[in-house]
Formats: structure tokens, sequence, C-alpha cells
């Protein structure tokens, strides 16, 4: 799949789709050129399609384009999949204001929203799926004969046709944003796990004033100041108290986050009923609550929290602001390479940074990748290579094939596909910083130096 968005905050002037095939992104650019706006976005298309609300919308489509034959087919053709591509992007330019909670501006009207649905995006579906709203009575087969792609449908109770057809729809988009869990972890990460108690009195506070509001007052109400991704992320930290850990899905994660904090985040509840409390456990004998943890701690908890808590098997979509924030660039690679891993075990991972460090590393990564999989180097003769050049900050396990990355870079008004090759990706914007800077090093110090010889020589 493909997504096109223009006209969404500062992206005015946008003509690059976004491939939606990848594992790993990462979005670079100045700052408010729209990274987050997209981001966000993007986390709605993963969230929009299984909400209830979703459901009725649908049922006030025209969904007679889905034709069944007479051989029960359903044939996938162009056609089929920009019908259904269209009246998705219709149900997210409606929902524009639900998720960056702007109902009371016009700003995201005019939207434009582009969506494209290939025949390899329904490949990797293989729908054998009962439809769960159909209690088992009707079944969609994926089939390919031929060079003809087409659904067959098993219709065992006589289902009205147009409810098998609005079916179908609901049933095929859920399917190709299917996942399992789908987080987005804004930048101030560490505001959140110490502060969302407060929040929630707060909200509550609110709820109860609401109720002695006049009407009119009520619609006149300020709404909440946070988008709809930090919404549903607030209420699970609420919700933590009834949740347990995931059978340590994701231990070695775990794991590796703690090494990096130099200790675990560890949770307790007041009673056991009241909303969870974290604290920074250094050892078995030591532990301090997050706010007198450093800030590389509290940046990390919600991460820690993910891995335990809410990440499933697979099938999750992750989205991390600014995943460096406030760590030492050695842990900054720590971090880059667990994302990496968990990236490769199909899941999905996009992260915005400001980190030079962060891409030159990604690059290694993928250049590992060739040089294992192009090239057939086996681990013992990278292993010589690293140790022969003394380099350090890599490991060498950690590699990502270039077809499974996208990076992109914002403008300002656009988004540009900094597209991979076989040297990995070029960061512009990051190299003519550094660059520079380093140049004026050079010559600074030059000149520094033939000063002090000059005065020597004096």
């Amino acid at each position: 799949m493909k997504l096109l968005v223009n006209h969404l905050g500062p992206i005015k002037n946008n003509t690059t789709y976004i491939d939606l095939s990848k594992q790993f992104y990462v979005f670079v650019g100045a700052n408010n050129s729209g990274k987050t706006y997209l981001s966000q976005f993007l986390w709605g298309m993963y969230f929009y399609c299984h909400e209830v609300g979703f459901r009725a919308f649908i049922e006030k489509q025209d969904t007679s384009f889905v034709e069944i034959l007479e051989d029960s087919r359903i044939v996938i053709n162009d056609v089929f999949l920009q019908k259904i591509a269209n009246i998705y992007t219709d149900y997210l330019r409606e929902k524009l204001g639900n998720l960056y909670n702007a109902y009371n501006g016009n700003s995201f009207l005019p939207a434009e929203i582009v969506l494209k649905i290939g025949d390899e995006d329904i490949l990797p579906l293989a729908f054998t799926n009962r439809f769960t709203e159909l209690k088992g009575r009707v079944v969609l087969i994926f089939a390919k004969k031929e060079a003809e792609k087409h659904f067959i449908v098993q219709n065992k109770l006589g289902i009205s046709l147009e409810r098998i057809q609005k079916t179908i729809l609901l049933t095929v988009i859920r399917k190709l944003f299917q996942r399992q869990t789908n987080k987005f972890l804004p930048a101030n990460r560490q505001f959140y796990p110490i502060f969302y108690q407060y929040i929630f009195q707060l909200e509550r506070k609110n709820d109860f004033d609401e109720e002695l509001l006049s009407t009119e007052t009520k619609k006149q109400k300020i709404e909440k100041p946070y988008t709809k991704p930090v919404e549903i992320l607030l209420e699970d930290l609420f919700s933590l108290s009834l949740k347990e850990a995931n059978k340590d899905l994701h231990l070695t994660y775990i794991e590796e986050l703690a090494a990096i904090m130099g200790g675990n985040i560890a949770t307790n509840r007041v009673e056991g009923i009241g909303m969870a409390n974290f604290r920074f456990e250094i050892n078995e004998q030591k532990n301090v609550p997050l706010f007198l943890a450093s800030s590389s701690v509290n940046q990390l908890t919600l991460l820690y929290l993910y891995f335990k808590y809410w990440a499933e098997k697979d099938k999750n979509v992750l989205f991390i602001d600014e995943p460096e924030e406030n760590l030492h660039p050695q842990n900054q690679i720590k971090l880059l390479e667990l994302l990496l891993k968990f990236s490769g075990e199909k899941n999905k991972v996009f992260i915005n940074t400001h980190s030079p460090l962060l891409a030159e590393a990604l690059n290694n990564y993928m250049y590992l990748h060739s040089l294992k999989q192009e090239l057939g180097m086996s681990d013992a003769e990278i292993a010589d290579i690293m140790q022969e050049n003394g380099l350090k900050f890599i490991n060498t396990e950690v590699a990502i094939p270039k077809e499974k990355v996208g990076v992109y870079f914002f403008d300002g008004e656009r988004i540009i596909d900094y597209e991979t090759d076989s040297y990995g990706v070029f960061f512009r914007d990051f190299k003519e910083v550094t660059n520079s800077i380093s140049k004026a090093n050079r010559v600074l110090t030059d000149y520094l130096y033939l000063s002090q010889q000059a005065t020597e020589n004096a």
C-alpha cells in the first residue's frame, strides 16, 4: 500500500507517497515540519478501522461494486481495490478532528488523503477467514486462478447480498490494517508515567464539573489538550492495574532496556487496586520513585512498559517520537539495535529523529545485511573486519535489508523519499550540518595552530 497526504499541518505541497510495505521507518527533518503530524495520522490508519464507528460508516456506503458472480467469485481488480481505498480515506478524513483533537477548527478539513492498494497487498492476507460479524455463516476464501485473483464466497445460510457486500468491505479493510497493538510514544515521555495520575484526577474533576454546566456551556468547553494516540496511551496507563504482564513475550527486550537504564521498572498499587505507581529498581534492596531517577530512565519507562504489558508476539505497530531523547550516544545505538530487532519479528516501527548518530548507525546495519546476504560473508569474516579495524559500538548480530527500510525527509512543506541503494541512505540534511561543523572545526583549529606558531616564532 502507498499513502499520500497533503494539506495536513505543515505539509502543504507534497506529492510523495509513503510506501507502507516496509518494516522500519525513519522520518527526519527540521522541527515543525510535519513528522509528528504524519506519525499520528499513520497511527490513526491502524486504529480507526477497528473501532465500532467504522462499522456504522460502512452501513451507509454504497457497496454494490462488490460484485458476486454466479460462481460465487468476487474478482479482485484495480477498480475493486481503489473503491475500498477511497471509502477508507473518506472515513479517515472524517476522523481528523477526533485524531488531532481539533473539533473547533477547520485546519484539517481540506486535507488530501490518497491511499493506493495493490494486488501485492491482498496476497499476504491469505483469506480463509470466517467473518466473526456473521458468526461463521459466511466464509471468504482467497484464491488465485491463472492471472486472476479473487475471493470465493460461501454463503451458508442465505445471508442477503447487501449484508455480505458490507461485511466483505469491512473485513478486507480491517485485514489490510491488522495489528495486535498500535502504540504511539510521544516525545517528552518522562512526563507520562509520573504525572498520568494527576491527569486522571483532573479529567475526573472536569467530568464532574461538566455535569453542572448548561448545555450551551458544554458546547463551548475546552477540549482535552492532547491528541487521540496520547489519550489512548493515558488510558492504557490508567488501566494498567487491571492488566498482567504479557507472559514475558519480550523478556529479551526488557532485559536490554534494563541494562541501558541500570535497573528495572517496578510497579506497585495502593492496596492492590489503585492506579499503578512506578519506581526505578536499582537492585533488590534499593529503589527510588521515578521523579528521583535520571531523565534517561524516565524516557525509557514507557517503552519498558510497552514490552512488558502491551506488545503482543507479532503484528505490533510502534511509533516513537525522538527515541534518542535524553540518551547517551552509546545508549542511542543500543536502543536502535533493539528497535531494529523488534521490527524484524513481523512488526512495524516508525521513528521521528533529529539524531545524525542514529542515521549513520542505521546505515551500518544495512551494510551488515548486504555483506551477509549479498556478498555471502560469514559471521567470522565480519568479526575479523571489526577486530582488524578496531570498530566499536556495532552489534554484528543485528542487520536489516535496505528494502525493508523507509526514510523520508520533511522540508516543511513536502515529504521527500530518501531512497536506499547499495551505500545505504544519504541523509542530506544531517550531512550538510555535520560536514559544516567538522569543516569549521578543522579550519578554526588550523588558524589557532598557525596563530600560536606565529606567536612562538615572533
